[in-house]
């Protein structure tokens, strides 16, 4: 199958889809004290590494209420994988969400939004079933999969539109691939599904790809060997860096500038909070899955002890093949983190794929 010309949506064409500008300021971590007291309401994915973190913190243990309180603030944590409609809905104070996705939606909302810690890298990609009909070992790479599935209409699978994964596809797709992919306009068929089905909904031959990753159900559908019945296409964080753009967040924690002005004791609590359950996870990240078989299983989508040593050793131990951690240990924005990120969006607008106009750098310590 011939390779589709590459073409990139025109400048006019991503600001109708994203907007023009967005990300207003990049934060650290600091201590810090206070005497305000204000609730602080947090909205978070509830799955995951960072979900069982959260309960942890927040459910097991006073530790994220005794960091708030000596700061004067009282955090009301809401799960919910819709916390950036939410926060741009003017819902919670604080979220997660990519630095890019922030860029958008601030440019959509003018509104002056703040990224005071890092959370994850987008270390997702898309997976076909393996020996299936677009398995890059049979139509002859990564190309020519994507040529056939935008040929053939053929379906792909995500988990939202809303998704944090979502403006690192569109840069990928398009500058790698040639291809446009968004909600407004796109060469693909997509739909959205459950991110835990999806990889049971490509194996049944309900999707021919799929956005996924093994701590979104990848890893539930191993084999004796424990290889995955599923083959990655691309991964979309790999791809970008290959094309010397960057490395893309899939997460981060997210405010609004005039919040964190006002209340910056409370950031750097909850940051001291999610930095002391971060080390208890890495500490033994085997022994916190098992700590409660049924809900922690639940959150990795996983249903064995197997399965989750193989999320684990994926994206926690990064003994397996690959090179992007399921979140970061460490959560401090350094400067030299910064001006990567900040270079990537920069980057990434100036292929006419993002937002262009970034505002102030600025740390807590």
């Amino acid at each position: 199958m011939p390779k589709k010309e590459k073409r990139r949506m025109s400048r006019r064409s991503w600001l109708q889809a994203a907007g023009a500008s967005g990300l207003a300021a990049l934060a650290g971590c600091s201590s810090g004290g206070g005497s305000t007291s204000n609730e602080v309401n947090i909205t978070l994915a509830p799955s995951g590494f960072q979900g069982i973190m959260m309960d942890h913190i927040a459910n097991d243990t006073n530790i994220l209420a005794d960091e708030m309180e000596a700061a004067g603030y009282q955090a009301n944590v809401q799960r919910s994988w819709e916390g950036a409609p939410l926060f741009a809905a003017g819902g919670p104070d604080i979220s997660t969400m990519s630095s890019l996705e922030a860029a958008r939606i601030g440019a959509e909302r003018d509104l002056d939004l703040a990224v005071f810690g890092r959370v994850a890298p987008l270390f997702k990609g898309m997976w076909v079933p393996r020996g299936g009909q677009y398995d890059p070992e049979s139509t002859g790479g990564a190309q020519a999969t994507i040529d056939a599935i935008a040929e053939d209409s053929a379906t792909v699978g995500i988990g939202s539109w809303a998704g944090g994964e979502i403006p690192g596809y569109m840069a990928a797709f398009n500058t790698e691939f040639g291809y446009t992919f968004s909600q407004e306009q796109s060469d693909f068929n997509a739909i959205t599904a459950d991110y835990s089905a999806i990889p049971q909904l490509m194996l049944d031959g309900d999707l021919a790809i799929g956005d996924a990753s093994p701590v979104h159900g990848i890893a539930r559908h191993l084999d004796e060997s424990g290889t995955p019945q599923h083959r990655e296409v691309f991964n979309c964080a790999a791809t970008l860096e290959a094309n010397d753009i960057g490395i893309p967040l899939l997460n981060s924690l997210t405010t609004n500038q005039s919040f964190l002005e006002e209340n910056e004791e409370a950031a750097a609590a909850f940051l001291r909070a999610w930095h002391e359950g971060m080390a208890w996870l890495f500490e033994d990240p085997m022994g916190r899955i098992m700590s409660d078989e049924e809900g922690h299983f639940e959150q990795l989508a996983v249903t064995t002890e197997a399965q989750a040593q193989y999320i684990a050793d994926w994206g926690i131990n990064m003994s397996l093949d690959n090179e992007y951690p399921i979140v970061y240990e460490d959560q401090e924005l350094t400067d030299s983190f910064i001006e990567e990120d900040r270079g990537f969006i920069n980057r990434v607008a100036e292929l006419g794929v993002a937002p262009r106009k970034l505002g102030r750098k600025r740390q807590l310590c």
